[in-house]
């Protein structure tokens, strides 16, 4: 694998090396250049691990459904002598992993117990966070999972998560508003305009959002 150690041989020398980067045909896939990174068995390096899923997810098994993976590797800080080939994560108890949860009785935590318990799921607290954007920043530091609305996340947040249906859980509605007189500026029609062509684009690239038939 990319991340077996190599000894290099040069000019009567051993090298401790890991392989950084190799070059392949497009079409035959021969290996046209390796890029060796010379490390030292002592002292950490950052390399990519693959995550591999294994078991079965008795409630996706149970209710029909699928497992997404949105993670496929890992970069991790490891001495060279202790690179693992792959991180293997078991998702058998899927069921009952704790969670960051709004408090108990607000309105998405409401939804989110109504929608878990439609499918046979439970909910289980690691904390109570009284902020969305919160609950966003700590999963994405790496404290804990948690459900958030896609709003609660940045662009660049949005790109490492994963979207999830949850029945119940109302659309938030945006609105151009505007007073009938006196008629609106050109400046103000060429905002609008330009947004209305921004969520007609955005519409058909995100999941997320839905144009009003209203």
């Amino acid at each position: 694998g990319l991340n077996a150690l190599i000894t290099l041989d040069i000019e009567g020398t051993n090298h401790l090396s890991v392989v950084k980067d190799i070059q392949r045909h497009p079409t035959r896939r021969d290996v046209l250049h390796v890029d060796f990174l010379r490390v030292t068995a002592d002292q950490l390096i950052d390399v990519n691990v693959p995550v591999i899923l294994v078991g079965e997810a008795r409630n996706v098994t149970m209710y029909d459904g699928m497992v997404d993976q949105s993670m496929y590797e890992m970069t991790i800080s490891v001495k060279p002598t202790a690179v693992p080939q792959q991180i293997e994560v078991d998702i058998t108890d899927l069921d009952g992993v704790p969670l960051l949860l709004p408090p108990a009785g607000a309105g998405l935590r409401r939804i989110l117990e109504r929608s878990s318990l439609e499918r046979g799921v439970s909910l289980n607290s690691l904390a109570e966070v009284d902020s969305m954007r919160l609950l966003a920043a700590l999963a994405v530091d790496g404290h804990g999972a948690t459900i958030v609305p896609a709003t609660a996340l940045s662009e660049t947040e949005l790109a490492g998560a994963s979207m999830v249906h949850v029945s119940g859980l109302p659309r938030r509605r945006v609105a151009w508003v505007r007073r009938q007189r006196p008629n609106p500026s050109a400046a103000t029609r060429a905002v609008h305009d330009v947004i209305a062509d921004v969520i007609g684009q955005r519409i058909s690239e995100d999941q997320g959002l839905h144009h009003s038939e209203e």
